[in-house]
């Protein structure tokens, strides 16, 4: 049947995005007496069927079309405030376009209407990006921690494997270095897209540098290849190119320094990269220590 699914309007090809975008919200889903929503329904509370269309249109359009999306969930918010489902999709639709000060904003708005957060692996992971990117280590801890149980939930295989990696880290910097490591294991027994290697081997390098095993971060970083893939990334976050990331681990400016000094090309590389570590890290991340004695 692919001819068939080949011949489809744009529209109709969408929906796979659609679906990994967000399940369909509960209060658009028909009640367990309806096989769908009746006439009567619609006509009692226009406004929800209203919201229920353009919510569909944004999850539609957001891989595609992140501004249509994020358009979309503003005009479902306007028509029901109360919901959060509009929220996580126009954080989702921000992120995209890479205003991530926005997105944390229509993040916490929806957490504000929903503590529980969204149902949705995919938004959860985009939610605990977002809070990662943003600084906010203990939402991002809590996060990920509810998220690795659900990867196999996650319809996308390039998110299933980046995962790991971004999972890793932030247990790392909670100081959790051998569940990091457990879940880096599982990263390198996966193939991810091309540069996901070296997220991995950046990550596992600098847990066993910092648990004082330098001779085997040596031999892992070797095998990266250099710093390359995690120096561009660098560029594509400073620029707000999120879209540019698709299928690699979301990773903080801090922790791409450290894991690229590991991998550089050369001492005066890495001393470099260790500076910037030290200057885009909190002051009071656990490993700012670690890195001063880089620079002695």
């Amino acid at each position: 049947m692919w001819w068939v699914l080949a011949t489809l309007p744009v529209e109709v090809q969408t929906l796979d995005a659609a679906r990994e975008s967000a399940p369909r919200p509960a209060e658009c889903r028909p009640a367990r007496t309806e096989t769908r929503r009746s006439l009567w329904t619609n006509a009692r509370q226009p406004s929800l069927a209203g919201y229920c269309r353009w919510l569909a249109r944004g999850y539609s359009t957001l891989r595609r079309d992140a501004s249509a999306a994020l358009a979309a969930a503003d005009k479902a918010t306007k028509l029901r405030p109360g919901y959060s489902a509009p929220h996580w999709l126009a954080g989702q639709a921000l992120m995209a376009l890479g205003r991530l000060a926005d997105a944390e904003s229509r993040f916490d708005q929806g957490f504000k209407l929903e503590p529980s957060g969204p149902s949705s692996p995919v938004q959860l992971q985009d939610a605990a990006r977002i809070a990662a990117l943003r600084g906010k280590s203990k939402q991002a801890l809590e996060l990920y921690r509810r998220l690795v149980p659900q990867a196999a939930l996650l319809s996308s295989q390039r998110r299933r494997h980046a995962l790991f990696v971004e999972a890793a880290l932030v247990r790392m910097s909670a100081g959790e270095l051998e569940v990091a490591a457990n879940y880096l294991a599982e990263a390198r027994a996966r193939r991810g897209a091309p540069g996901f290697s070296s997220f991995v081997l950046g990550a596992l390098a600098l847990i066993l540098d910092r648990q004082g095993r330098a001779a085997e971060a040596r031999a892992v970083a070797k095998e990266a290849g250099g710093p390359g893939v995690l120096l561009r990334q660098l560029q594509y976050l400073r620029r707000g190119k999120l879209a540019l990331l698709a299928g690699l681990p979301h990773v903080p400016e801090a922790d791409l320094h450290a894991m690229a000094a590991l991998l550089a090309d050369s001492p005066e590389q890495a001393k470099e990269q260790w500076r910037a570590y030290l200057k885009a890290a909190p002051k009071d991340d656990r490993w700012r220590s670690h890195a001063e004695k880089k620079l002695k």
